[in-house]
């Protein structure tokens, strides 16, 4: 008896943020996503309405993809692109095709996901005590005058 190899399917996911550049205009557009293809070949070309619109008028070769970031989980992938919403401030410019700022996290987040929490809590700690010496400073010379 012969025997057969069942060959099992990965349902990797990959998670990834991206931006998407419109080569005629010079917008943008910062997004998130979680596909089972690999992000290089993966087609997909983002979720908002007006960047669809562009995109159908003008021609899927007008755009360019570029992967930014490469995520273990959906979360941190989630995270990073808040932060390059807040960054660049897409919310607001005129420059970016997304409509809103997600703010699903915070930037705290953030820099828990980077390792910045730790160095960021030593920072505070060390500007705290920097501020206190300042206005140990001041009052004894304010007392000098009174």
């Amino acid at each position: 008896m012969a025997k057969t190899k069942k060959r099992i399917k990965r349902n990797k996911k990959y998670h990834y943020t991206y931006d998407i550049i419109d080569l005629l205009s010079g917008k943008h557009y910062i997004g998130v996503r979680s596909s089972n293809p690999p992000p290089d070949k993966d087609k997909y070309m983002g979720s908002s309405v007006p960047l669809k619109r562009v995109i159908k008028k003008e021609g899927v070769g007008n755009f360019k993809k570029i992967i930014l970031r490469q995520f273990r989980s959906r979360k941190n992938a989630e995270i990073h692109e808040c932060h390059l919403h807040r960054v660049h401030d897409v919310a607001k410019s005129c420059q970016y095709y997304n409509r809103r700022c997600n703010d699903k996290y915070t930037e705290r987040d953030y820099d828990r996901m980077t390792g910045r929490d730790k160095s960021r809590q030593k920072s505070d700690k060390r500007a705290a005590r920097a501020d206190r010496r300042l206005d140990n400073i001041h009052l004894q010379n304010i007392s000098i005058y009174l």
